[in-house]
């Protein structure tokens, strides 16, 4: 929760009030009066509980005798999502796992199908500059070619790549993509391993964008 402090000038009485009155912002108090040569404090809170990813803006409007107001009032939610279902993504040979492998015990999402077609998608309206971060492990333990893709709008961003010279290859990463563009955007991991998926194990969790 955010508060955010107004001073009020204005002289003589006061009325306030949000536009639409959007559940999550609160304004008190909502009314009053104010001397002369004094000033009146009006606190502004937000409360992100419930609310979906993405910007949120509004007005909080001002009246008196001595004229009218509007304050705009902005905040963001930050997208997390640590998976525990998979609501928000399309999935083909992805599924959630719940193993205590390695150290992760919470709710992961596991790649299953480690040849031909698979992705782990979801479509986001995003910022630019604003940051993708997730942690995803990968561990083989025989000579295959294994690879993590994340595509932005099916255009190839990075790829995570252990080629057939490595054995027992176990990779840990949390990387951190900056966004370059403002609007609708597809996010889509894909897994790939040459090996049956007995052999090899992929694992996305806790991503973010914020």
């Amino acid at each position: 929760m955010r508060i955010f402090f107004l001073s009020l000038f204005f002289v003589l009485i006061f009325t306030l009030f949000a536009e639409d009155e959007p559940d999550w912002i609160n304004v008190y108090p909502t009314s009053g009066s104010t001397n002369p040569s004094g000033t009146t404090s009006i606190n502004v809170s937000v409360d992100r509980t419930g609310l979906s990813f993405g910007s949120y803006n509004e007005s909080v409007s001002i009246t008196s005798d001595g004229g009218n107001e509007s304050v705009s009032v902005s905040m963001s939610v930050p997208f997390l999502d640590t998976f525990e279902n998979l609501n928000n993504w399309s999935t083909l040979g992805w599924e959630l796992d719940t193993t205590n492998w390695s150290g992760w015990d919470a709710l992961t999402v596991i790649c299953t199908e480690s040849t031909g077609t698979n992705y782990l998608s979801t479509d986001i309206n995003v910022v630019s500059g604003q940051m993708l971060s997730f942690r995803f492990k990968v561990w083989d333990a025989d000579n295959d070619n294994t690879s993590v893709k994340l595509f932005f709008n099916n255009v190839l961003i990075q790829e995570w790549l252990k080629d057939g010279a490595a054995t027992n290859w176990t990779y840990e990463y949390n990387p951190e993509i900056q966004f370059t563009t403002t609007g609708m955007i597809n996010i889509k991991f894909e897994g790939y391993s040459e090996a049956i998926p007995a052999q090899q194990i992929m694992r996305i969790d806790n991503v973010e964008i914020n």
